[in-house]
């Protein structure tokens, strides 16, 4: 009977050992901050760069603006209020 049990209980084990593998929470980095750098280098993308944000300082929204991203590419735009208020450079998208 001690036999029969085994498996059963392993089976037991190695089932709930792989619902708590599944059920962890993904980690997520910050958006700001200290560790904000390591998010360009780890290849996320949230939200614009520090650089969008300083090229707009001391000026008004709809002042033309422009910044160089970290891929080296220069990108044009205008001063324009993110979802805090804060102005930002947004890239222009060419119209069709």
């Amino acid at each position: 009977m001690k036999l029969f049990k085994l498996p059963l209980v392993l089976g037991a084990i190695l089932f709930c050992s792989s619902q708590l593998l599944w059920a962890e929470e993904p980690q997520s980095a910050p958006q700001s901050g200290v560790n904000a750098g390591s998010e360009q280098q780890s290849g996320e993308h949230r939200g614009p760069p520090p650089e969008a944000y300083t090229a707009c300082e001391g000026k008004t929204a709809g002042t033309v603006a422009s910044f160089t991203n970290h891929k080296g590419e220069v990108i044009n735009g205008a001063c324009q209020a993110d979802h805090e208020g804060k102005l930002m450079v947004r890239r222009e998208h060419p119209q069709n």
